[in-house]
């Protein structure tokens, strides 16, 4: 391979803005995108069979403001194949306020095809590539130190690490089952390049300020609920010792242990087990200490997680290891105590709107099964919520309590459960719970049908599709163990539903990326944080919700519109707090 090492400014006349090339970059290493330096761009071209080695900070060079201009006007919207493009085109967003557009990421590839390894070496070796990829640290001792272009083996692993990418996404695409992975790929890399570069780099301002009043109120009643629990019990209880709690609970005050089990078989403390045993003081005296224990602890680390610029920039990851497709952050900023959503603030000039739709995998799955009962009553405007639970109960006046029931039932029946999760969450017994799954399933025959179906495909191929036609592979269906096989089943119709919604929101915030002053912030499991204009009206919005949560003729299926509820509001919490 030839290798070329240029400066920025120079490099324009070598590169085709109509050919695509292999990208990567080196960085210092720090965790911090902030504090983090590019130290090598490198380009590869397929035609030349070149690689364009070109330094911004190394041991002989440091790039100056002509070649970093020359630079980005060379990469802005340039067609590039990388593995893990979010990390590399972030860096590039945020030094040079442009990045070339993603063509091809390999990382995101292992993803899709559940690899079990998805570093750039295994993939090259499942790609049947006759190089070695090394690693960074096999190339150099200290990543914070700047690098040498004198160094051979260096710039060799520079353009390996470019040059491969394109070599194993033409060696996939080339597969019998190519078909079948290449539609959710191509959605996968327009999120990246619309959405996850850009909200990555901007992140979530904070108001540091609010956070440290938040924080000492929070540090306030927790010890007040910790002095209440030890003068009920007559003792200090820490409450993160599941052993104290569970001594104290089932031995001291002689309670009934629960049915909700540890991994290990032991009574459990978590929230959930605690649910059996309310209306006792002293459990709700230890539940009140846990959420404030919790959001506590979900709290005081959060300073770590404050960049220099004020900001907090989640990682994205735009899928799970093993295919899930939900949006994950790093940090958890999703699972923040709600406290402290009052100190996320939009950009100057906006405003946040918080927008959640109204029973969207219910709706989804009522859509995708046929089940039109309850797609007439949901396009009516009728809470579907309550016509279930009356159904269920066999009455016509169903209270608040009551409507709980159909969110229990049906969101355990879309998780694959059976009668138990049903029974734990209505303090029922398993027996009754299994009767109000059965009931639903026999009132929705449509919806039973589907899951049913969901599960032989699952069975016959290893396979679960979304509606969309994501595909995820399960193939503990095939195991010898009954456990893992049953496991297996249930996630065919649990992923299907939740990946079809997560889709939704993949798609949605792909609309907003194209509407003028809009920004998407972040999903929280089926609602969406977007900063808007400080001037839209709530005409303007409902306008603009209505597009973004419209399904219909999206791919090869007929589709569905969720409804949703929204608000607007100064921080994350004063938008979310009443939808």
């Amino acid at each position: 391979m030839k290798i070329k090492v240029i400066r920025g400014k120079n490099l324009a006349p070598y590169i085709d803005p109509d050919n695509y090339y292999g990208f990567d970059i080196e960085t210092t290493g720090k965790d911090s995108l902030i504090e983090d330096e590019i130290t090598i761009i490198t380009l590869y071209s397929g035609f030349e069979e070149r690689a364009y080695i070109i330094p911004i900070r190394t041991q002989e060079y440091i790039a100056d403001i002509s070649d970093k201009q020359k630079l980005a006007e060379v990469l802005d919207g340039l067609d590039v194949v990388g593995h893990h493009l979010q990390f590399d085109l972030s860096h590039i967003c945020y030094e040079f306020q442009t990045y070339p557009t993603p063509l091809g990421d390999t990382f995101l590839l292992s993803r899709i095809l559940q690899k079990k390894k998805q570093s750039l070496g295994d993939m090259a070796r499942e790609a049947e590539m006759d190089i070695e990829i090394k690693s960074f640290t096999d190339v150099i001792d200290d990543p914070s130190v700047y690098p040498s272009v004198k160094d051979k083996e260096f710039l060799t692993y520079c353009a390996y690490d470019a040059y491969a990418p394109i070599q194993i996404e033409n060696y996939f695409k080339s597969q019998d089952n190519w078909d079948k992975f290449a539609d959710t790929y191509y959605r996968e890399l327009e999120f990246l390049d619309k959405v996850v570069i850009k909200s990555y780099v901007e992140g979530l301002k904070v108001n540091i300020d609010d956070y440290e009043e938040i924080m000492y109120t929070i540090t306030q009643k927790k010890e007040l609920y910790q002095q209440k629990l030890d003068d009920i019990a007559g003792k200090e209880i820490n409450v993160n010792s599941h052993q104290q709690v569970r001594e104290w609970l089932f031995e001291d005050l002689g309670l009934e242990p629960t049915p909700v089990k540890t991994s290990t078989g032991k009574p459990s403390t978590s929230q959930e087990a605690l649910a059996y045993l309310s209306g006792i003081e002293e459990v709700e005296a230890l539940q009140d200490l846990k959420e404030y224990a919790s959001a506590h602890k979900g709290s005081k680390n959060f300073p770590e997680h404050l960049s220099a610029d004020g900001r907090i920039h989640p990682y994205f990851k735009q899928l799970g290891f093993d295919g899930t497709p939900r949006v994950y952050y790093k940090p958890s900023v999703t699972s923040y105590p709600e406290e402290l959503r009052k100190v996320f603030v939009p950009s100057e000039g906006k405003k946040f709107l918080y927008a959640d739709w109204s029973s969207a995998e219910l709706i989804a799955m009522a859509y995708w099964a046929g089940c039109d009962e309850l797609i007439q009553a949901y396009e009516n405007g009728e809470d579907l919520h309550r016509l279930i639970s009356s159904r269920i109960l066999d009455k016509d006046d169903i209270s608040e309590e009551e409507r709980e029931v159909s969110k229990i039932v049906s969101f355990s029946i879309i998780y694959g459960s059976e009668g138990d999760s049903i029974a734990r969450n209505l303090q029922i017994p398993r027996s009754e719970g299994v009767a109000y799954k059965d009931k639903f399933l026999d009132e929705f025959i449509e919806i039973d049908v589907h899951c049913e179906y969901l599960r032989d495909i699952t069975q016959n191929t290893t396979y679960t599709y979304t509606y969309f036609g994501r595909p995820r592979r399960l193939p503990h269906v095939k195991s010898t163990s009954s456990t893992k096989v049953e496991r297996a089943l249930r996630q065919s119709v649990n992923s299907a539903i939740q990946g079809t919604i997560a889709d939704c929101v993949k798609i949605a915030a792909n609309r907003v990326a194209d509407i003028e002053d809009c920004e998407f912030r972040m999903s929280v499991f089926d609602s969406l944080l977007i900063e808007v204009p400080e001037s839209m009206t709530e005409s303007e919005a409902e306008e603009m919700l209505d597009r973004l949560s419209d399904f219909r003729n999206v791919g090869d299926n007929e589709g569905f519109k969720l409804r949703y509820h929204y608000d607007f509001g100064s921080t994350w919490y004063d938008a979310s707090a009443n939808v």
